[in-house]
């Protein structure tokens, strides 16, 4: 059992270190990459989700509970968009105000991001992702209204401690 557990983290340590090594050669291919399939796992779980959850109320298990074109949609946005973008807010964020593993640090990017970056770009996002669903400007502008505000109040409680760990 010992030389299992040795050679698994041996591999996750050299899949880390190219990881690492990929970030550094190519940090736009390799972040895109990686929120491509953190994306569209996240989606892929929430459908399931929703269909267990919308099935068991209704007593209906009739449809398929995984819609591909939405998981390719939104995972699309985020690898092509999000992903490039968050490295470039963060690298200002890095010139403003340093870099190293201070607490103190990674908080104060992390409210500068929470406070001035996210709902805007949160707001771009679901305006986005509702036009690519098919909704016309009028319907996505309105859905955009009518989610954005329970979308940041939900995504603060979540994300915000979680984020101040990760940076």
């Amino acid at each position: 059992m010992e030389r299992i557990t040795l050679q698994v983290l041996t591999r996750l340590k050299r899949g880390w270190t190219l990881y690492s090594h990929a970030l550094e050669r190519r940090p736009f291919l390799t972040k895109g990459c990686t929120a491509f399939l953190i994306y569209t796992t996240a989606d892929v779980i929430r459908q399931r989700y929703e269909y267990m959850t919308t099935s068991t109320l209704n007593q209906s298990f009739e449809k398929s509970w995984l819609d591909p074109a939405r998981a390719v949609r939104l995972s699309s946005w985020y690898a092509v968009v999000h992903a490039p973008y968050i490295h470039v807010w963060y690298g200002l964020l890095d010139k403003i105000y340093g870099t190293g593993p201070r607490f103190s640090l990674a908080f104060k990017k992390v409210v500068t991001d929470q406070t001035l970056n996210m709902p805007l770009f949160l707001g771009v996002t679901l305006y986005v992702s509702a036009r690519m669903a098919g909704m016309s400007h009028n319907e996505a502008w309105e859905k955009t209204k009518r989610d954005h505000v329970e979308t940041i109040i939900g995504t603060k409680l979540s994300r915000g401690a979680c984020r101040s760990f990760s940076t």
